[in-house]
């Protein structure tokens, strides 16, 4: 009987697209596919039947992954809770996550709303905003909530508690994993996120009977699909809104609420026809409702029927007048039948409205142009309206957000040979484009701006502000060069009162590294705008890299921002540099808190590697260096390397500073002060071949290189080739103090002393290192020797080596610094201030044994000569 053999199922690989039906059983390890963890700010974990996701930090999102399988279409059931304790949160699901940086998430809050977003390349997008599912104010966060989503291709539909909530359409991302997230606001500092059951089902024709039951059998509540029109609606999602209403439409007529939202979507959409039929509607049951004849208003200008709209506000004119689009419509329907005075009128009344609306200043300059100078505001009482349509003009389309006509600027002429304003019209004309033409920009509508200035220039060529906008515009263009052409006439001659010219002006000077010139620019802005914190921020950075005192400007930017990253940052090496540590590690430490927090937000900005090194350098500098080194873990750029392998240096630990070093030149292989770093390191540390193919990789043998040779070169014992290396670097650096003191100490070693000492001597004392000045204490020490009076303590310096001094006959009164003799008894030496009264023969004597004092040693005699004036011979 042959043998039966049974092959081995094989393994699924966890990045494989899976069609299945998993329900996780979370009790039982098999089904426990979510990873636990404990990182920065969460932490996820199996509790019992739970798996929990704890979210450690308020304001922040989080998820725990599923790193099993990946998924197309799906059905996915959830049961959940939120902690009984969290404040304002939201759960739910990413669900197609390729990575970090692309994927879709569905979350409902705590207070009774959902949404469904799309982050692609790192970049969210809202596709449903917040919408509420319940109508209760605060629902309780023990309770359990029962998520559904059905994923089909291009199609997504949400269920809470088994009722249709929300649907929505997008291709932006076809596959992937998911995770269980959360979403933790500012109520509480800890948020945690329960999911009790999972069922996941992949299987095509599961997902396709539920795609089908939910998505086209199951009723959905017309209130619910109202509430999701409305909220896409306020998105700006007009098709979407209109793909609601036409669903509810389905089984009913539109109430007064459809209706509306109906003309207001077709509106949006540019189906002109439509929005008037839907407002028209309205009107029949609501006649003075001021959204329905806001639309129909739109709507007929924008079809060119000027007549009824000018019999429309007429009509409503009084319930109209306290609405800035009244008097912005009305003025547009005017000037299409060519009144232009009348229309004057109108957006005159617009813009003290709404003087932050630049598009009805801007038709308050076009009507102006038109009018000829005749601009006295005519009542529209008096307005003849024996116009036919056939005489308006046709100017463009409506814009979505207002219910003014886009402006064409291009039959103003030029004035006159001197292209300046003459009458007060043509006053009243610049007036009105440089104000338009200011607002558009500070709302970033810049071809607006572009066009504008064009229109500025036909009238006044060297308009200061058409001038200045065009600057600003070059600039965030980044032209810097063609926006220098057109700042600097405007800020060297210093009399323009917008502040911005000095700013932008300072730091394009900064761009080209005129530091000085910029700053005297940037200061001037700053002091223009005290209440301006980048103003103010800018001139103390300003100021810091130019290595002076940031004055008061740092002070006033931690006033207006305290709570700004990079203001604390600076304020910490201000105060770092002023030896003000505490203040330092203070700053410092809430500038890193801050970005930590704020990391993945617009406020994180960039630079935090800089914010690190510069925490980390303050700690080490205050003593701190465990705090310093262990900051720095978990950061793998090439500059943090780099700085961990100056802290260890600095240590003296240089095996550790090479690991770091090295791995800083792995990820920068082009970056030269990486690998000279390393390769100094390795000289310290005796890793001599390494040091070597080092300084060939380093490129360019400069003074740098040639004087790390030299180092190399003093290791191996070749301290002729050393001397050489060094002389060679100080002859590109003469007052480089580091190879100054390494030829010092190489002649030193060599027992050249006085050259040694002659080279140190060249360092400015304010210069010197502490290196510096303990090998000027060995040199001396090893050049000199030192006698002192053993009762006073007077000292006296001599050569290390000198010669016999022969005899020496003393006559008349030595000084009293001068050596008496020493003690042949006692062994002590006398200064002669200190020595004993001489006796009958003039010999000084000991003060404790009474015996003369010998001055026959040559040191003696040595100083003895050189006090009294005689030869002292070394």
């Amino acid at each position: 009987m042959g043998m039966l053999f049974f092959k081995k199922k094989p393994e699924t690989d966890p990045d494989d697209f899976i069609q299945e039906r998993w329900t996780a059983k979370f009790r039982k390890i098999e089904s426990q596919r979510f990873e636990i963890e404990d990182g920065d700010g969460y932490s996820s974990a199996y509790e019992g039947d739970d798996f929990i996701l704890k979210l450690k930090r308020a304001n922040l999102f989080g998820w725990a992954g599923n790193p099993w399988f990946q998924y197309r279409d799906f059905n996915l059931e959830a049961d959940c809770s939120f902690g009984a304790a969290n404040g304002y949160s939201a759960m739910g699901f990413c669900f197609r996550q390729i990575n970090d940086a692309n994927y879709y998430y569905f979350l409902v809050s705590n207070r009774g709303y959902f949404r469904f977003d799309l982050v692609f390349n790192n970049t969210p997008q809202v596709l449903i905003p917040w919408t509420r599912f319940t109508s209760s104010e605060k629902p309780e966060n023990s309770r359990d909530i029962h998520l559904r989503i059905v994923a089909r291709e291009n199609r997504f539909i949400f269920l809470i508690d088994e009722e249709w909530v929300g649907e929505a359409d997008d291709d932006s991302i076809s596959s992937g994993r998911f995770a269980w997230a959360g979403q933790n606001y500012d109520e509480a500092v800890e948020a945690d996120f329960i999911l009790h059951s999972l069922t996941l089902d992949s299987r095509p024709l599961e997902v396709e009977a539920s795609y089908y039951r939910w998505g086209e059998y199951v009723p959905v509540d017309p209130s619910l699909r109202f509430r999701l029109a409305e909220s896409l609606f306020l998105l700006g999602a007009y098709s979407p809104t209109l793909i609601q209403l036409k669903k509810i439409r389905r089984n009913k007529d539109f109430s007064f609420e459809e209706n509306l939202l109906a003309a207001k979507s077709f509106l949006g959409s540019a189906f002109y026809e439509e929005a008037l039929s839907s407002a028209e509607k309205c009107l029949k049951t609501e006649p003075d409702n001021i959204e329905a004849i806001q639309v129909a208003g739109t709507a007929l200008y924008t079809l060119n029927r000027l007549l009824l709209l000018k019999e429309l506000l007429e009509e409503k004119g009084e319930l109209l007048k306290g609405f800035s689009w009244y008097w912005g419509l009305a003025g547009n329907g005017e000037y299409g039948l060519g009144n232009w005075d009348t229309a004057v009128h109108f957006y005159k009344k617009a813009v003290e409205f709404f003087p932050e609306e630049p598009l009805f200043i801007e038709n308050l300059a076009r009507a102006v142009a038109k009018s000829g100078g005749h601009t006295q505001s005519t009542s529209p009482d008096v307005v003849s309206d024996s116009l036919s349509a056939a005489d308006a003009v046709e100017e463009g389309i409506v814009s979505e957000d207002t219910v003014s006509k886009d402006i064409v600027l291009d039959e103003i002429p030029e004035n006159g040979a001197e292209g300046v304003a003459e009458t007060p019209a043509e006053f009243e004309l610049l007036s009105s484009l440089e104000e338009a033409a200011k607002l558009y920009f500070r709302q970033e509508e810049y071809g607006q701006v572009q066009s504008l200035i064009e229109s500025i220039c036909r009238i006044d060529p060297a308009n200061p502000t058409a001038a200045i906008l065009k600057g600003k515009l070059l600039f965030f263009e980044e032209k810097w060069d063609a926006a220098m052409e057109v700042f600097a006439p405007l800020a060297e001659a210093g009399d323009t009162e917008d502040s911005s010219v000095y700013f932008l002006y300072g730091l394009l000077l900064g761009f080209h590294d005129l530091r000085e010139l910029a700053g005297r620019y940037l200061e001037k802005a700053a002091e223009m705008e005290p209440e301006s914190f980048i103003y103010q921020f800018k001139a103390a950075e300003s100021l810091h890299l130019r290595g002076e005192d940031m004055g008061p400007y740092i002070e006033n930017a931690m006033i207006l921002e305290p709570e700004d990253i990079w203001a604390n940052n600076l304020a910490g090496l201000d105060a770092q540099e002023k030896g003000r540590t505490d203040a330092a590690l203070e700053y410092l430490s809430k500038g890193w808190t801050l970005y930590q927090a704020n990391r993945g937000t617009e406020s994180e900005g960039s630079g935090g590697v800089d914010l690190l090194i510069n925490y980390s350098q303050v700690l080490f500098d205050a003593g701190r260096s465990d705090e310093a080194l262990k900051l720095l873990e978990d950061h793998p750029e090439s500059e943090v390397f780099n700085h961990k392998g100056n802290l260890l240096s600095a240590l003296g630990d240089f095996p550790g500073a090479v690991d770091a070093y090295e791995k800083a030149v792995a990820g920068a292989k082009e970056n030269r002060v990486y690998i000279l770093n390393c390769a100094t390191a390795c000289i310290e540390a005796d890793f001599v071949l390494r040091a070597e193919e080092l300084l060939q990789l380093s490129g360019e043998q400069d003074a740098e290189v040639i004087n790390l040779l030299g180092n190399l070169a003093r290791i191996k014992g070749e301290f002729a080739r050393a001397e050489a290396a060094y002389l060679e670097a100080l002859k590109s650096e003469p007052e480089n103090k580091v190879f100054l003191l390494n030829l010092a100490e190489l002649l030193h070693q060599r027992g050249n002393h006085a050259e040694a000492l002659a080279l140190i001597e060249k360092i400015p004392e304010d210069a010197n290192t502490r290196r510096g000045k303990r090998l000027y204490t060995s040199v001396k020490n090893a050049m000199e020797q030192h006698l002192e009076c053993s009762s006073c303590g007077h000292e006296w310096i001599l050569p290390r080596d000198i010669s016999d001094q022969g005899g020496l006959k003393l006559h008349g009164e030595i000084p009293d610094d001068a050596p008496a003799g020493r003690c042949p008894s006692c062994g002590k030496l006398y200064c002669v201030s200190c020595a004993g009264h001489p006796d009958t023969d003039g010999r000084f004597i000991c003060s404790e044994c009474d015996e003369k004092l010998l001055i026959n040693e040559k040191k003696i005699l040595y100083i003895l000569r050189k006090r009294l004036g005689f030869s002292a011979e070394k």
